[in-house]
């Protein structure tokens, strides 16, 4: 027995048997691996045929889902919902577009006349004045005349000073004329107007009341004055 032992040739594969044994105890996988593979037997092939069947090629569940959401009208309802929130002022990423402004129109009314006086007469002779086509009194931007009404009173009579033109007339209208001295003109203003010793008067009104004269046409360097007799008289500014 002991010469068992020492003889190499027994000692070897019993030694090589004994390690892949305890191998086998601890780790069994791979030797079972091994021994399954030996196992098989290869599956005999197939003949091969050139002829292929149609391969029926399913859908994505994506696109079913999505056919079924179009058919519920769930996408178009989420976005409808989603675009009124766009809309919605209280959102804060919403701004509001600007809308193209429209003109506006202003209806520029006349100036409503002034109120009816309460003494006709007092407000006749104070607001009297003369032109080319005689007398009239200023009712606001209108020349109401004898025959005319002033608000709901007809002017029977627009009462002025009685004064004979003669020679004498005459020497005290230029004499008057010599006295007066134009300040600063302003034709292009409407009505046109002239500043006349301190005083504005427009178109029409009386500078002097005996002898009666008036503001005719207002020039930039001269104005016209009317007498009740139709005559002009020029007023020169001096320089």
């Amino acid at each position: 027995m002991g010469s068992l032992f020492n003889n190499p040739r027994f000692i070897v594969p019993f030694a090589i048997f004994a390690a892949l044994f305890l191998l086998y105890r601890v780790v069994p996988d791979p030797f079972e691996a091994v021994l399954t593979s030996f196992s098989k037997q290869p599956a005999a092939t197939q003949p091969t045929s050139q002829v292929k069947a149609p391969v029926e090629v399913s859908e994505p569940l994506a696109v079913e889902y999505m056919g079924a959401l179009l058919r519920e009208r769930w996408l178009p309802e989420r976005w409808r919902q989603f675009a009124n929130l766009q809309r919605d002022p209280f959102v804060a990423s919403y701004i509001e577009p600007e809308e193209p402004e429209m003109p506006i129109f202003v209806l520029q009314d006349e100036a409503p006349p002034p109120p009816m006086p309460e003494d006709l007469a007092t407000y006749i002779v104070e607001n009297i004045g003369l032109d080319a086509d005689g007398f009239f009194v200023r009712f606001g931007q209108l020349r109401i005349r004898e025959g005319e009404k002033l608000g709901s009173e007809l002017v029977q009579q627009i009462a002025v000073p009685e004064m004979r033109m003669g020679v004498d007339s005459l020497d005290l209208v230029t004499h008057y004329l010599s006295g007066l001295q134009i300040d600063a003109t302003a034709p292009e203003a409407d009505p046109p107007s002239v500043f006349i010793d301190g005083n504005l008067f427009r178109e029409g009104d009386l500078v002097l009341r005996s002898p009666v004269l008036a503001v005719g046409e207002v020039r930039s360097d001269r104005v016209s004055l009317l007498d009740r007799g139709g005559r002009i008289w020029w007023l020169y500014m001096q320089e």
